[in-house]
């Protein structure tokens, strides 16, 4: 597919344009300059470098070339249809087009990266440049420098002499090969045209300009990228601002915030977790496992271990509980997520005593008759619990279906309704049924102060 781009009023049309940029930056505006490869405008696509590491991208992806990448890296730049980045161990990814090798990954190391149109140029430590990709007109010649940064243009590069005076080689047909006295902090080459940074903020131009890219902007600003028929730069707050061609959307300013990537910054938070217990586990009183918080962090390390509280249960220890483990942070400053997690605590109950059978056995019972439910508890250890004051008993309708066999209640008492403790955990309590359960079936629920989960049920069926 070709694109038409009308520059200086004269039509190009290419099958491959490119554009790239790099930079290096500034600052008048800011303590320390702001690396090269933060913001990168190309062809008809930009890309931008989060302060995680990880790099967004908008406008044309019709090759993949504006594919988001999680990272993390230091330094991004794009090209007519492909990008690279640059990680911190100096070693360079790319994506994209590959026609002529110019998205070959690299080892390095290198301290710098510029791609355009099929090139790919980047900067050594010594501050010379390696080129890899279409050479065509000279544009991806090897250069021994040294150079303080580097910028691959359409079909021409340029990169800055420590006194910041640009040197270019390549095709120089409107005047975007020409060298410049500077000085500049930091550059950037396109299609047709450069851009300069000066070391007050403020972007120069020079090249054709047929979509307004080429308009010198007073800034301040930290870094430049001069695209295809567009310019971008980076603020100082680390939003983005564009100007001239915007057929796909790619000179659209952007809020950000953008910036460096700093792998020696934590910038992850630690990570808390309740050890012990698990969520929606049921314990039995006497075996509960000792609850506790975890704080783990593998960037700066932990400066303050996450707290724990427990809250829910009743004075017998049994019952619904939460297990929070929170204030976790770790050097950086980052604080800890929040951690909790549910569980129940409940006693040892072996079932209901004679006369009562236990589900799923249907017990047929007199209505109007006070029947004793009878039962033991225990913790864990098998140790009797003595100290139980309250019981609720609930009943629900049921089908009276619903048992496997019937069997009948021939025990009913006279004692009192309400609970009584028997000795060594045995306890009873005396169910009065009314006269209305006649010819009705019946579910009988005890809660003895643990979960609803842990509700013990009989099952009854009533007659005359």
């Amino acid at each position: 597919m070709k694109t038409k781009f009308f520059i200086n009023g004269i039509q190009f049309v290419t099958a491959v344009i490119l554009l790239l940029m790099s930079f290096t930056v500034s600052a008048a505006q800011a303590d320390e300059p702001v690396p090269d490869g933060i913001i990168s405008a190309g062809n008809i696509h930009t890309c931008a470098l989060k302060l995680d590491g990880s790099i967004d991208c908008w406008g044309l992806n019709n090759f993949g070339q504006a594919e988001d990448q999680s990272g993390p890296y230091i330094q991004v730049d794009t090209g007519f249809a492909h990008t690279c980045a640059l990680n911190p161990n100096g070693s360079v990814d790319c994506w994209g087009v590959n026609s002529y090798g110019q998205t070959d990954d690299q080892p390095g190391p290198y301290t710098q990266i510029s791609t355009n149109q099929a090139h790919t140029c980047a900067l050594t430590p010594t501050g010379a440049v390696d080129c890899w990709g279409a050479n065509d007109s000279g544009a991806a010649t090897d250069q021994p420098g040294p150079y303080t940064q580097l910028s691959a243009g359409y079909r021409h590069t340029c990169a800055l002499l420590p006194t910041g005076a640009v040197d270019c080689w390549g095709w120089n047909d409107v005047g975007q090969a020409a060298d410049q006295p500077g000085p500049y902090t930091q550059l950037s080459a396109g299609y047709s045209h450069n851009c300069g940074l000066t070391p007050s903020g403020a972007v120069d131009c020079w090249g054709a300009d047929g979509s307004g890219m080429v308009t010198d902007q007073p800034g301040p600003y930290t870094q430049v990228s001069a695209g295809a028929l567009y310019t971008c730069a980076l603020t100082p707050t680390g939003a983005v601002d564009c100007w001239g061609h915007n057929e796909y959307g790619q000179s659209e300013d952007q809020p950000g915030p953008y910036g460096p990537y700093d792998p020696g910054i934590d910038t992850i938070p630690p990570v808390v977790s309740v050890t012990g217990v698990t969520e929606g586990s049921t314990y039995v009183l006497g075996a509960v496992p000792q609850a506790g918080c975890s704080t783990t962090d593998n960037g700066s390390g932990v400066a303050v271990e996450a707290s724990f509280s427990l809250s829910g249960g009743n004075a017998l220890g049994v019952g619904s509980f939460t297990a929070t483990c929170s204030g976790a942070l770790d050097n950086a400053g980052n604080p800890g997520n929040t951690a909790i997690v549910h569980y129940n605590v409940s006693f040892l109950f072996t079932g209901f005593a004679s006369p009562v059978d236990n589900a799923p056995v249907m017990n047929i019972a007199k209505a109007g008759q006070v029947i004793p439910l009878k039962w033991r508890l225990t913790d864990a250890n098998g140790s009797p619990i003595t100290n139980l004051t309250d019981v609720t008993v609930t009943t629900t309708s049921l089908s009276c279906g619903a048992g496997t066999t019937g069997d009948l209640i021939e025990e009913y008492t006279g004692g009192d309704l309400g609970l009584q403790h028997l000795g060594d955990g045995y306890y009873q309590w005396n169910w009065k049924t009314p006269s209305s359960y006649a010819n009705s079936c019946k579910t009988v629920s005890l809660n003895l102060g643990e979960s609803a989960a842990s509700e013990h049920t009989a099952l009854f069926q009533f007659r005359r």
